[in-house]
């Protein structure tokens, strides 16, 4: 996402956390070559989608950048710090 390149995930773990099928990236079930397969054609021959994955993914890379992040991070510690007073 953040070499702002279409991306095709399996579907396990975490990552569905992140990537939305058709939204920011496609998503196929683990071991599913067959799928593997169609998904990278959809992202080679159509360009919309294409273009509509890397521009979502843009906005989804920012809200999980080092900023973003420090900023919640410091956001958990004020509550915590908080609840001991």
């Amino acid at each position: 996402m953040q070499a702002k390149t279409a991306i095709v995930a399996t579907d396990t773990g975490g990552i569905p956390e992140i990537v939305e099928h058709d939204y920011n990236g496609l998503l196929v079930s683990y071991g599913d070559e067959e799928g593997l397969q169609k998904a990278m054609d959809r992202i080679l021959t159509d360009k919309e989608l294409c273009n509509r994955l890397i521009e979502n993914a843009r906005q989804t890379v920012n809200r999980f950048s080092m900023v973003n992040y420090a900023a919640d991070l410091e956001c958990i510690y004020r509550d915590v710090m908080r609840q001991k007073n």
